[in-house]
């Protein structure tokens, strides 16, 4: 399948998706296999906090690692398991874990790369507040014996803060327009096989054209969340997440999707 030349045809008839259709595909998703989505779930909470657990006594490298290594496996687990349902194939729990198996390589690289590349672009914003903070933080620890002392300080660290609001701020919209336009990356590595370059540049190409709709569904789907969980006391966190995994799984489908003529999902990845 040439899926370059797919993906260029895409962005040449225009690309759109419907955010209705997105949420309403993720709960249609759960209700076919509400069971197995819901157990993995649990048992992906489990390994995350496993390996968190695992990473404190390896603080900035343990979560590095769990960022690129584990939890981008693990969420293309729900992703794999929804695509074996539309193919008519019979899914299995183990189909969950087969985002350790399928390209895992440039799944790692994509996620390492995207990391840094929204590190050092949050940092750049940042840094005023970072050379206004170190000196503070320095002579806190110096004065640490004196009670009134670093009160004193830990007012003026407040103060710089509260001045500084601006640069929080747009690292944080930084790093959600890198979060929005690497959206589909994981999913151009396992199920159409590309580098982890090549799956960036084509999410970014693609997520640029809704970049828009893609903020209002997740405004819209961050407050479905809020709601339910806090009226089912967290319990809803269990339905809800797949249901929030799976619905940015329906926009991979709508804005680029599988060409029709495929044969099995274990054709369409690269082991």
């Amino acid at each position: 399948m040439d899926y370059k030349n797919y993906i260029q045809l895409t962005l040449a008839q225009g690309v759109q998706f419907s955010i209705g259709k997105a949420i309403k595909d993720g709960f249609s998703y759960l209700g076919k296999s509400a069971g197995s989505y819901v157990g993995f779930t649990l048992v992906a909470i489990f390994i995350i906090i496993a390996a968190a657990l695992f990473s404190m006594f390896i603080p900035f490298i343990g979560n590095l690692a769990l960022s690129i290594l584990v939890i981008p496996a693990l969420m293309m687990g729900f992703a794999i398991y929804a695509r074996k349902g539309d193919m008519n194939e019979q899914a299995q729990f183990e189909d969950f874990f087969d985002g350790f198996k399928r390209n895992y390589s440039q799944l790692i690289l994509a996620n390492l790369v995207i990391q840094l590349i929204s590190t050092l672009m949050s940092l750049l914003f940042l840094t005023p507040l970072i050379a206004e903070l170190a000196p503070l933080f320095t002579t806190m620890l110096e004065n640490i014996q004196n009670p009134e002392d670093v009160a004193g300080i830990g007012e003026e660290l407040i103060a710089v803060m509260l001045s500084n609001w601006w640069s929080v701020a747009l690292a944080i919209v930084v790093s959600i327009v890198i979060q929005v336009l690497y959206l589909l990356a994981n999913y151009f590595v396992v199920f159409y096989g590309f580098g982890f370059w090549e799956a960036m540049e084509t999410s970014r190409q693609l997520m640029s054209k809704v970049f828009i709709k893609t903020i209002v569904l997740n405004i819209i789907v961050g407050f479905i969340m809020f709601i339910g969980i806090i009226a089912t006391l967290g319990i809803g966190l269990l339905f809800l997440f797949p249901v929030s995994v799976l619905i940015n799984f329906s926009v991979f489908n709508q804005v680029a999707g599988f060409a029709e003529g495929e044969v099995s999902l274990e054709d369409d990845l690269i082991i």
